[in-house]
C-alpha cells in the first residue's frame, strides 16, 4: 500500500501541505514539521493493510468509499492554545475545500506512547466516524437509536464501563448524536486491539475495561460489532512498529518538500526514513 509524497498546495487554504494515503488527505498546517505528516500516513498504512481476518470484498468496499467521498484529516501544531498564543486563534478551525472532516491530530510536546495515542485516537474518529457509515449504513448510523452502534453503546452505559457524565456539557443534543458513539467506538476498538494498558492508561473515570478478553466478556455485543464490521476492513498497527517510531517536538524548518506546480515532483523529493522493524523503509515525503 502506498503514501503519497507531501506536498504544497494552495487548494486548502490554511492548511499548505497536504499527503495522501489510501485515499485519505492528509491536510497540514504550516507550523507542523515535515515528518510528522509521514509518520502518521504510515500508521494509517498499517490500519489499513490486509490483516488475517481482512475480508476482500468489504474491504475494497471500505477503501473505494473513503475515495469516492473525498475524506480528509487535519494534523496542526500543539494545540488551539498554540494559536491562540501567535495571535491567530482560528487559525486551526478555518479550511477552504469540499473534504468531510471530523477530527484533528496534534503534534504535541510528549513522550512517544503519548503521541501515538492522539495520532491513533483521531484516526480512529475518523475512520468510523466518516468512513463506516457508507460502508456500514444500518450497523454505524449514529443517528438511530437502534442502530448497532449505539444499541452497543447503551449496553455499555448500561453496565457503568462507558461513563461520560460531565465531559460533553458545551455540546448540543446533535453534536451529542455524533460524539458519544464515536468514543464509544475508539475506546471498543483500542480495547479490541489490547492497547489500553500501553497507550491510554488512567482513564478508568470514561473506560473501565483493559483488554479484549474483558471487553468479549463484558460486552458482547460492542465485540460482535467488532468482529463483524471492524475486522474485515482494518487492521491492528503492530506493536513492533509502533515502537519503532519517533517524534520530533520541533515546528516546520526550511526542509524541501514537492511543490504541487513542479512538472517532475521527483526533482523536489527528500527522503525520510522511518524505522520500521524489522528493517528499515524509506518513505518518500
Amino acid at each position: 500500500m502506498s503514501i503519497g509524497s507531501l506536498t504544497n498546495t494552495s487548494l486548502y487554504l490554511p492548511y499548505d501541505k497536504f499527503i495522501d494515503v489510501q485515499g485519505i488527505k492528509i491536510l497540514v498546517l504550516p507550523e507542523v514539521n515535515n515528518e510528522f505528516p509521514v509518520i502518521v500516513a504510515s500508521i494509517y498504512n498499517q490500519i489499513f493493510s490486509i490483516g488475517d481476518n481482512s475480508d476482500s470484498i468489504l474491504r475494497d468496499s471500505f477503501l473505494s468509499n473513503i475515495s469516492t467521498n473525498q475524506i480528509g484529516q487535519r494534523i496542526g501544531f500543539s494545540g488551539p492554545d498554540y494559536y491562540e498564543s501567535i495571535g491567530q486563534p482560528s487559525k486551526w478551525e478555518q479550511f477552504s475545500g469540499s473534504l468531510e472532516l471530523v477530527d484533528f491530530i496534534w503534534q504535541i510536546e510528549s513522550n512517544e506512547s503519548e503521541q501515538i495515542a492522539e495520532i491513533i485516537e483521531h484516526q480512529l474518529h475518523t475512520i468510523t466516524g466518516l468512513t463506516f457509515k457508507y460502508t456500514y449504513p444500518k450497523q454505524w448510523n449514529y443517528y438511530d437509536p437502534n442502530s448497532d452502534i449505539n444499541i452497543a453503546m447503551q449496553q455499555a452505559y448500561s453496565t457503568g464501563i462507558y461513563n461520560t457524565d460531565g465531559m460533553y456539557n458545551d455540546v448540543d443534543s446533535q453534536g451529542l448524536m455524533e460524539v458519544l458513539p464515536q468514543e464509544f467506538a475508539f475506546w471498543v476498538i483500542v480495547t479490541a486491539w489490547d492497547y489500553i494498558e500501553k497507550y491510554f492508561p488512567n482513564n478508568e473515570n470514561e473506560w473501565s475495561l483493559k483488554s479484549s478478553t474483558e471487553l468479549k466478556e463484558k460486552l458482547p455485543l460492542a465485540y460482535k460489532l467488532y468482529e463483524e464490521t471492524v475486522l474485515p476492513v482494518i487492521t491492528k498497527p503492530s506493536e513492533s512498529f509502533l515502537d519503532s517510531l519517533s517524534f520530533s517536538y520541533a515546528s516546520n524548518t526550511d526542509q524541501d518538500i514537492v511543490d504541487s506546480s513542479s512538472e517532475d515532483l521527483s526533482l523536489s523529493q527528500t527522503t525520510i526514513t522511518l524505522n520500521l522493524s524489522p528493517t528499515n523503509e524509506e518513505i518518500v515525503a
